[in-house]
């Protein structure tokens, strides 16, 4: 795959992870928001001064 198709792709996970972690929690969907909740914070936990970005620049 083409490098910025993997950037582009990379960066649309990591957006819809950041807006996923924002949704609002039922039953349907507890688990999956807990866990990429959890995912976010272990980055922050790890890495306290980089923010997660969902933009790359293009190669």
């Amino acid at each position: 795959m083409h490098r910025t198709s993997q950037q582009m792709f990379a960066g649309l996970v990591l957006a819809w992870m950041q807006d996923y972690a924002t949704y609002p929690v039922d039953d349907r969907n507890k688990c999956s928001v807990a866990y990429i909740t959890r995912l976010l914070e272990t980055f922050a936990e790890k890495y306290p001064e980089e923010p997660l970005r969902n933009r790359f620049p293009l190669i």
